[in-house]
């Protein structure tokens, strides 16, 4: 599935069925801009789960920028890692390279559950998701897309008591789409104390970027 390729500033890049996971021609480049447009996220997070490995040289403009970050990258296919690994073996050790493929292991991996007890970011890298549509699935999870992802968070983060639904005054919703987005636009109808309830959700909000 893997082809090998060079890009015209004669770097190491590779396509998986015929489609490009980065820039023909600058690679280094590609990887700067992306970088740029997400840096204020980054600077406002201590843990960086980037959805997609690619040909990995976002990951490097990852580590050369923010080298006190933990960068965690969740991939779908391990022989991109493999490949990650051969091309840049010193720069794989400074992050944490996730092979995971369905939800379940998602959901039960210990790097993802600690992170989610701290302040992260979750950023997309868009040739890998446009490749490999389970990273739109994993990115509902992480970011509490659903009121099953919401719960799970919650729950790691010992909060599920305080967050749940139930408690909070609000009735007929349907939990199977609910979002903290939906949740603050309940709140904000209602007249329990509702500011209080929504500063909670803003709160979280920003906790899961």
């Amino acid at each position: 599935m893997i082809k090998h390729d060079t890009s015209k500033n004669n770097s190491p890049i590779f396509t998986w069925e015929d489609r490009y996971l980065c820039s023909r021609v600058d690679p280094q480049k590609e990887a700067q801009e992306w970088l740029t447009s997400r840096s204020e996220q980054i600077n406002s997070s201590k843990y960086i789960v980037v959805l997609g490995l690619g040909c990995g040289y976002h990951i490097l403009q990852l580590i050369n920028n923010f080298p006190t970050k933990k960068i965690l990258v969740i991939e779908t296919e391990k022989t991109i890692i493999n490949v990650f690994k051969r091309n840049f073996p010193i720069e794989s050790s400074a992050v944490e390279l996730l092979h995971i493929d369905d939800e379940e292991s998602l959901i039960s991996n210990p790097a993802i559950q600690n992170t989610l007890k701290n302040f992260y970011v979750v950023l997309l890298h868009g040739p890998s998701i446009n490749i490999f549509p389970k990273l739109k699935l994993f990115k509902n999870w992480l970011i509490g897309r659903n009121y099953e992802s919401l719960q799970w968070i919650l729950k790691t983060r010992n909060q599920l008591s305080i967050f749940k639904v139930e408690n909070l005054g609000l009735k007929e919703l349907n939990k199977e789409c609910l979002s903290i987005k939906d949740l603050k636009k309940c709140v904000q109808k209602t007249n329990s104390e509702s500011r209080k309830t929504f500063l909670k959700l803003t709160a979280l909000e920003e906790m899961l970027s």
